[in-house]
């Protein structure tokens, strides 16, 4: 099943074992530029449009059959790290980082349930 929603991690090319998490494809200012309130990002899987490949995520990630490979356990409390990166955006709004570091956990558990 393919992967989608931004999640990513870096593999060894040649083991194919995963290294870490990826960095945050995103910044402060257009990481969910749609939420327009807190309500979006904790509730429900917060659904956008993408770019450039395609509009919808996962079929710009079709081409993943298999995550086998993924260990969810090097995930733990990175959702916290989320809330910390995003704290420091002076220019945030209040609610944003909380927001953001459970849409993270929302979409961890969506990958999953595939």
């Amino acid at each position: 099943m393919p992967t989608c929603y931004n999640l990513g991690v870096i593999l060894d090319v040649e083991t194919k074992q995963m290294l870490r998490v990826a960095p945050i494809f995103n910044n402060g200012r257009s990481f969910y530029r749609d939420a327009k309130r807190s309500a979006q990002l904790l509730d429900s899987l917060f659904e956008y449009e993408a770019r450039p490949f395609d509009s919808n995520p996962c079929a710009q990630l079709s081409f993943v059959r298999d995550i086998s490979w993924l260990d969810t356990s090097k995930l733990n409390g990175f959702s916290a790290t989320v809330k910390d990166i995003f704290k420091t955006n002076p220019e945030q709004r209040s609610w944003f980082a909380e927001a953001a570091a459970r849409q993270f956990e929302i979409r961890l558990e969506y990958l999953m349930s595939k």
